[in-house]
């Protein structure tokens, strides 16, 4: 998503993500009012802000393993090949044991 500052890019993102409520209106994601049913869009989606201040220190991989878990992604064969997919898309796999904190923002 692209915008300028004070957009309400960020707001948005943390609506639709259920970190914060909606003072009106609707949004929905395939026919579902994801207001009303946070967790189906919770099992569709994953949001990382670029300042969140969790687990810094983590390796890419280790910190996409856990949130799988918390996902509910409970074959840790099916984690890795998940995990390692993920990777490979945004073309992060060779710095996969990388700390999370080292990557750009920009």
């Amino acid at each position: 998503m692209l915008g300028p500052n004070g957009a309400g890019k960020s707001s948005l993102m943390k609506t639709i993500a259920g970190l914060q409520t909606a003072d009106s209106g609707e949004i929905r994601f395939n026919g579902v009012d994801i207001l009303k049913d946070r967790q189906f869009i919770q099992k569709q989606m994953g949001f990382l802000p670029q300042d969140f201040g969790v687990y810094p220190k983590v390796a890419a991989y280790d910190l996409l393993n856990h949130i799988a878990v918390l996902k509910g992604i409970g074959n840790a064969t099916k984690r890795k090949q998940h995990v390692m997919f993920l990777l490979e898309q945004v073309n992060l796999y060779p710095y996969r044991n990388k700390e999370v904190y080292t990557f750009s923002g920009a």
